[in-house]
């Protein structure tokens, strides 16, 4: 069998090739994931009140570049400071984003939390819209809700903003 080397390696090539079909993608090479709207939320559950906290960035504008993805980022926590086994109160987190904004579907992501006493936690929703061009616009709205339990918990905020990508 004959063969021939011509001075690359078969690593070298192969990231040749895929440079040339990236650069082939209509609209150029996949984008960036860019940082959008942020948020902090919390719950705070205790043997005589619920309350809820959310704050909230989302930027009026946002530089980004066609196909760039842009991700939403929520760090939700709740606490529950009362005895263990006491009624149930539930703390539910929510992130939904409409892209483009006048759409009428969005995409979301979602916690809750269900607890009965002496528990804790956080965690961090995550949202990703691919795709987006300059000079559109995406809708962001962030929820935080405590409820339920024998104390009377009822409290929801929510924060929302429209981004406009240039």
């Amino acid at each position: 069998m004959l063969s021939r080397s011509f001075g690359y390696s078969g690593s070298a090539l192969a990231l040749g090739i895929v440079f040339v079909v990236l650069a082939w993608v209509p609209g150029g090479a996949v984008g960036a994931t860019v940082t959008g709207a942020t948020a902090d939320g919390s719950t705070s559950i205790n043997s005589s009140t619920c309350s809820t906290s959310l704050s909230a960035t989302i930027p009026q504008t946002l530089n980004v570049a066609n196909n760039d993805t842009v991700q939403t980022i929520y760090n939700v926590a709740w606490s529950d400071t009362r005895r263990v086994n006491s009624s149930s109160v539930s703390s539910a987190f929510t992130v939904k984003v409409w892209y483009p904004s006048d759409a009428s579907s969005y995409t979301s992501d979602s916690h809750t939390e269900v607890t009965t006493g002496s528990a804790s936690g956080s965690t961090v929703l995550t949202t990703n819209t691919a795709g987006v061009t300059e000079g559109t616009t995406m809708k962001v709205q962030f929820d935080v809700q405590v409820s339920g339990g024998g104390i009377g918990c009822g409290e929801l905020q929510w924060r929302s903003g429209t981004i406009t990508f240039t």
